[in-house]
């Protein structure tokens, strides 16, 4: 037989052996805990198994096919090197040898890519990546070697063997794709067929940093935002209800305030209870609607924020799109040839979730829809693709360019200790930031990345008009948070100044209903559910076994003009540490941790938040006391924060948030761990810890302890020489 038809027929035999064999264990593993934490075996399906184990081999024998015949010769030369040139009495295993390399290589690489910390975040061609894949290279080699030997079980296939497999991936895969296509059918209506949603969350999005919001860049940073605000509605003061994204998309899709829902921080022990939470997606899956999420960053659904998505696509965790309905789709997303492959085209498609939102989108023309897109390019690093890069600051040279959150962490520590890390001197003369040039480039990265996720945006909207549905869809446009860019002295998100709190809001109602107008007085996010349900005229979201209300309305009638009472128009948020209450004219931010810790501002006569008002001069105790009557009437209508204690730490998510930079409140135990890749035992420090996650290292009143100017000015001269 020749080295071809041996590399064919083992990539055949053994392709198909390893996606089998990775599908079952993949499809008992959630059955396997289920039954540790129940105690007992839940129901096992026979024939499901049978699908999804003839569909694993279906899927991972192709690409294995497409790679063994290089990596046979590879191999085989490698041995010719390893003999010297000479020839051998043996049988070729180069086959065999190459398949089990490759398998050994791409389980060591992707397994146990947490635990070297040192290569997170760069780029495939650098030295250190290239080195660590080589090693692995040479260890899948050495696997290989062991292994396969010329008498044992792992050799070339006969050519029984080989047809069997055949047969078996024709009759048992054709069988299974049959059965797939069966499993979720469509969705019927009426004639009164109700409107398709499509809501869009551009990630740490300020609401200033759109021309409809006042922005001002040449060329336009967001003319198909702009265009959907002129065919719609406008919020000028919406305001989210958590500076910081799990929390924030709890109360956007439940409704519910923080401590209502209960997902009150970013912690990989932390997830939305949905057995006390019924979500958007719920209401409007059960009312027919197909559901998809698109989601980027930390969104995943190991949050338990998908509930409700029968479509859901995570981005950073390398998933293709996932069918809930379909046992296989779940597993096929997990494969690692599916997790590799889905890596691949995130490296080449910077466009991919919306690839993937247009592509489903297009399949659900004809019946209404749900979409959710979650967009990332405002958020760290500002690393905007060509050709927005350079679009605003296309002269600059210096050293932040990209922009990752560990240069922000450096630049805020050396304001709050007063001294440059470098070489021991007063912050202001420290060269390595330039409080002004940096600053200005920075803030053009992040509007670059504006216009990037404007373009993608105009995607959707192109696709709408194509498919003749604009005018059958709510649309959407806002943000979880905002995000600090120097502002304060201080960087990115999980702060309570309206840099952080305030989003953009613009809906274009079907029919182009309310279009050109703006809603000047505050809402909130949490009024979103009852809105597209009001507009769809579909499903509820209150629950029997609530005790409250859902503290969110409807926006119609704020679109139709009608102001609401003078009581609604004051918006609540939180983060761990922190509660801030606000009205048009007034804020209040209190440490729930050091009550005596009360910010007031008068956003009036300074709307951004820089001159806290002097709470000892008596002319202001009256609106204290207002404000202090206000703040303890909203925490007593809450949950205690105590409630929400810890559970399991799930290290999937643990290494998610370590990647991106949430490692802030983390204990140094935990911090260590990290720096090392051990997820195991930073998961075990943060047990341990009675640390609260979700909160910056820098405590928001140091910033008003010490005289605070941005850009920092130089110390005075000493009169000397």
């Amino acid at each position: 037989m020749s080295l071809i038809r041996q590399a064919l027929a083992t990539g055949l035999v053994l392709g198909a052996a390893w996606g089998l064999i990775e599908a079952l264990v993949l499809l008992l593993l959630p059955w396997q805990r289920l039954a540790v934490g129940l105690g007992r075996l839940p129901a096992f399906d026979l024939v499901e198994a049978l699908a999804v184990m003839a569909l694993g081999a279906w899927r991972t024998a192709p690409p294995v096919l497409l790679l063994v015949l290089p990596a046979t010769a590879l191999v085989a030369l490698l041995e010719h090197v390893l003999r010297r040139g000479r020839p051998s009495d043996e049988p070729s295993l180069a086959a065999p040898r190459a398949v089990i390399s490759l398998v050994a290589f791409a389980n060591l690489y992707w397994w146990t890519k947490p635990l070297w910390a040192f290569s997170w975040g760069l780029p495939f061609q650098h030295p250190k990546r290239l080195l660590l894949t080589l090693a692995w290279l040479l260890a899948g080699y050495l696997i290989a070697r062991v292994l396969v030997r010329p008498r044992g079980l792992l050799g070339v296939p006969s050519r029984r063997a080989w047809v069997c497999v055949a047969v078996f991936m024709l009759l048992g895969g054709g069988w299974a794709q049959w059965r797939e296509g069966r499993l979720s059918p469509p969705a019927h209506f009426g004639a009164e067929r109700p409107p398709n949603v499509l809501l869009v969350v551009l990630d740490a999005m300020r609401a200033d940093r759109l021309g409809c919001m006042g922005a001002e860049r040449d060329p336009p940073i967001s003319p198909h935002i702009d265009a959907l605000a002129q065919q719609g509605v406008v919020f000028d003061r919406a305001m989210v209800q958590a500076p910081f994204t799990w929390t924030s998309f709890g109360s956007m899709l439940t409704g519910k305030y923080p401590r209502q829902h209960g997902l009150i921080k970013m912690s990989p022990d932390q997830r939305l209870d949905t057995a006390t939470n019924r979500t958007l997606a719920q209401a409007l899956d059960e009312a027919g609607y197909a559901t998809g999420a698109f989601l980027t960053g930390t969104l995943s659904n190991n949050t338990g924020l998908l509930r409700g998505f029968d479509t859901y696509f995570e981005t950073i965790v390398g998933h293709e799109p996932v069918n809930r309905h379909s046992r296989w789709s779940v597993v096929r997303s997990r494969l690692l040839v599916s997790v590799l492959w889905n890596k691949l085209r995130q490296a080449m498609d910077e466009r991919l979730v919306n690839t993937e939102a247009l592509r489903w989108i297009r399949a659900q023309a004809e019946v209404p829809f749900f979409a959710l897109v979650h967009y990332y390019s405002t958020h760290t690093p500002y690393d905007p693709p060509a050709p927005f890069r350079g679009r605003y600051d296309p002269d600059y040279r210096g050293a932040y360019d990209p922009f990752f959150q560990s240069h922000a962490v450096w630049v805020m520590r050396q304001q709050q200790t007063g001294v440059c890390e470098h070489d021991g001197q007063p912050a202001w003369s420290c060269d390595h930031f330039d409080p002004v040039r940096d600053v200005e480039h920075v803030r053009a990265l992040y509007d670059e990345g504006v216009a990037f996720a404007d373009d993608m945006f105009g995607d959707l909207m192109a696709l709408l008009d194509e498919l003749g549905i604009a005018d059958d869809t709510l649309v959407i446009f806002t943000s979880d948070h905002g995000e600090e860019l120097f502002d304060h002295g201080i960087f990115e998100h999980d702060w309570m100044f309206n840099t952080n709190l305030r989003v953009p809001l613009v809906m274009r109602l079907p029919g182009g209903a309310y279009a050109g107008t703006r809603v000047t007085w505050p809402v909130e996010e949490i009024d979103l559910p009852l809105t597209i349900l009001d507009v769809t005229g579909v499903g509820t979201l209150q629950e029997q076994r609530l005790d409250f209300e859902l503290p969110g309305r409807s926006l119609l009638p704020d679109m139709a003009g009608q102001a609401p009472a003078p009581a609604e128009l004051w918006t609540a948020s939180e983060n761990v540490r922190y509660v801030s209450l606000q009205n048009a004219r007034f804020k209040l931010t209190r440490n729930r941790m050091l009550p005596d810790s009360v910010r007031v501002f008068d956003l009036e006569a300074d709307p951004g938040e820089q001159r806290p008002l002097d709470l000892h001069d008596v002319a202001h105790a009256p609106l204290l006391a207002q404000l202090l009557a206000r703040w303890d009437a909203f925490d007593a209508s809450q949950p205690e924060v105590s409630q929400f204690t810890r559970g399991v730490i799930d290290l999937e998510s643990l290494a998610q948030l370590a990647s991106l930079g949430y490692t802030a409140g983390m204990p140094a135990e935990a911090l260590e761990a990290l720096a090392v890749g051990d997820t195991a035992a930073a998961a075990q420090a943060l047990l341990k810890s009675t640390q609260l996650l979700g909160s910056n290292e820098i405590l928001e009143e140091e910033l008003y302890t010490r005289p605070f100017r941005w850009p920092p000015e130089p110390a005075p001269h000493d009169g000397g020489d």
